[in-house]
């Protein structure tokens, strides 16, 4: 036997080292595979930053020292194989971790190849068990300093960063304003008092509209997070700007990128986790910005174990009373403290709040305020065994209706709490501020729930509300459509930028009295695997794309199936037209016109058969 079978085999230095050699390994391979567009959709659900490189060893460190608590008591019993074990255990792990990064891998997959490597460095290690314990302890201690280094690097570096961009910003117009773009996700129109809602769901919403301009017919140009973001940054329509999927990738200038041209301090929060980070696109421009890595569970889940251990844990447990984006109350505590650390110039603040976005858990007393069973709507952090999945269950549409009404109520409050700050710091008089939402939701409207399905007007119509002290007219209400791609254009105008880059026109036009005559409003949507939906949801049938005029709406599908709506007739759009011998002219127009807009062309059904019969 070999002398140093008989040493005790140094568990706990093993598993610190596997841990941060796992660790490091993993957050630079997540950052290297993010940028190359390697990761899976879900993974990419958990998009990360310079945060994961600290993160990873963190997280893996801690894994890794539970299991040497679990193998400590097996090391004497276990004799002179106690060191292959330990090895073997450590290496599967860590190859796992690596394996698993990307998300491409099969949880067996990676299991089995993981299995299969650990026991080759298990070989590898016990042939020469000595020098193999000796080159760990001698690479132990550039190891952690590593570990070390990144971790003040990747904490300290982000401040130090933001300074030096701020320092080399050029001096801003004279006067300019500042900008404040409050998004409200998922939040439909119809909902607020000042939309004709008959519920006090938003009181503060209701008088600030009294102070600034009020869009009737505001349409966004997708119905989900992350194409509609970016056709208002950037003033194009998803079909140009491509952010269809998975993320932006900056073929075009976002109005964030414009004000830090021209001198602004640039700052986004976003409590939107999933698809608001910088890997996706949404920071382009911002000096500062604030999304992911927020708390502990937050960043824990964006690491391979930590997706595994969520993965699991859902798999046999049903968590209720919990949410999976920054709380609008934390959105309001990181606000003040950007603001009264900025430099003494103007700035562009974007702020998103994800209240009346699923899962919808208002508090207590505001689901006391629109139900009669608060508990169902606003349930306790509560945890408990799946028994078993009824997808065959009808979804609870007035359950639903409740929650969303209450959230927008708890949302309306935060945002006077917001505002409040605002005049304590005497910022109101020269800001710009745009309160709106970057799609609707459907809660029960044609039978469906959710977003991103369908471009009906719940999932596209939104709340706008433009305010200027001094500049805008106060109270002003515009019936005339217009669409978020003009927002960009507006912000351009209002704050002076000499030369706007942006499509679209000011929405200024509107108050002024003299809006475009083709004022027509394109949305669309389409899913990356249609058949996987269920089939009542119209995105399962291919693509959309509609066009909204102040009159009209006109739905068209992928396969040539046609909807046509008039909005003042009949605002649910419940009766469908396209079939109607009357509608028919108005309705080619409106294709023609969408056609045109989007650079292509469906051939109408009557084209299709002739070119199958030839």
């Amino acid at each position: 036997m070999n002398r140093s079978d008989s040493k005790p085999v140094p568990v706990f230095l093993l598993a610190v080292w596997f841990g941060l050699a796992a660790g490091l390994v993993e957050g630079f391979t997540y950052l290297l595979f993010e940028y190359a567009g390697l990761l899976s959709w879900e993974t990419d659900l958990h998009a990360v930053n310079a945060n994961i490189l600290w993160v990873s060893p963190a997280m893996d460190l801690f894994i890794f020292l539970a299991v040497a608590c679990l193998l400590k008591p097996l090391i004497r019993p276990l004799g002179r194989h106690a060191l292959g074990v330990v090895v073997t255990a450590f290496s599967v792990l860590g190859f796992y971790i690596f394996l698993a990064v990307s998300g491409r891998l099969s949880e067996i997959s990676a299991s089995v190849l993981g299995l299969g490597l650990g026991t080759v460095a298990n070989r590898w290690v016990t042939r020469d068990p000595a020098s193999r314990l000796q080159l760990v302890k001698k690479t132990f201690g550039p190891l952690a300093a590593t570990a070390v280094v990144v971790l003040v690097a990747v904490i300290g570096g982000g401040p130090v960063l933001e300074r030096i961009e701020l320092a080399r910003l050029p001096a801003p117009p004279r006067n300019a304003p500042n900008v404040l773009l409050i998004v409200l996700d998922t939040l439909r129109s119809d909902r607020l008092g000042c939309y004709g809602s008959p519920l006090p769901t938003t009181p503060f919403l209701d008088q600030y509209s009294r102070e600034a301009v009020l869009f009737e017919k505001a349409f966004a140009n997708a119905p989900w997070t992350l194409p509609s973001h970016v056709s208002f940054f950037t003033g194009y329509l998803p079909s140009a700007h491509r952010a269809i999927r998975g993320r932006y990738d900056g073929r075009f200038p976002t109005i964030a990128q414009e004000m830090a041209r021209y001198g602004y301090a640039t700052a986004g929060i976003m409590a939107n986790e999933s698809f608001g980070s910088r890997a996706h696109g949404f920071a382009r421009g911002f000096i500062h910005w604030e999304n992911g890595f927020t708390d502990v569970l937050d960043s824990t889940k964006r690491t391979a174990l930590g997706r595994r251990i969520k993965r699991t844990f859902l798999r046999w447990l049903s968590v209720s009373g919990s949410v999976d984006h920054i709380l609008s109350a934390e959105v309001n505590r990181r606000c003040p403290r950007w603001l009264d650390s900025r430099p003494e110039r103007p700035f562009f603040l974007f702020l998103n709040y994800m209240d009346v976005h699923e899962p919808l858990l208002p508090p207590r007393k505001f689901a006391e305020r629109f139900s009669a069973q608060p508990d169902k709507i606003s349930p306790p952090l509560h945890v408990a065994r799946i028994h078993k999945r009824d997808s065959a269950r009808d979804p609870d549409f007035p359950g639903m209706n409740e929650a969303y009404n209450a959230s927008l109520a708890s949302l309306d409050e935060q945002l006077g709490q917001l505002f409040d700050g605002l005049r304590q710091r005497e910022l109101e008089s020269n800001t710009l501020v745009i309160i709106v939402s970057d799609h609707g939701e459907s809660l029960g409207d044609h039978g469906i729930s959710g977003h991103g399905t369908s471009l009906y007007r719940e999932q596209i119509q939104v709340p706008l509300l433009v305010r200027l002290p001094g500049v805008t007219p106060a109270g002003r209400r515009i019936a005339e459509v217009a669409g978020l791609q003009n927002l960009p254009a507006t912000i351009a105008e209002l704050t002076g930028l000499p030369h706007s880059p942006f499509p679209g026109v000011s929405l200024s036009r509107w108050w002024h009295g003299s809006p475009p005559e083709d004022r027509m409003v394109v949305s669309e949507v389409v899913h990356p695997d249609p058949a996987s939906l269920p089939q009542k949801l119209p995105v399962s049938q291919g693509w959309l794309k509609s066009i909204t005029d102040d009159h009209w709406h006109f739905i068209l599908q992928q396969h040539g199936n046609r909807e046509l709506f008039n909005l003042n007739a009949d605002a649910e759009e419940e009766k469908n037209l396209a079939g109607a011998a009357e509608s028919q002219v108005r309705m080619a127009e409106l294709q023609n016109q969408l056609e045109r807009l989007l650079g292509f062309t469906l051939r109408r059904p009557a084209e299709a058969k002739a070119g199958a019969a030839r």
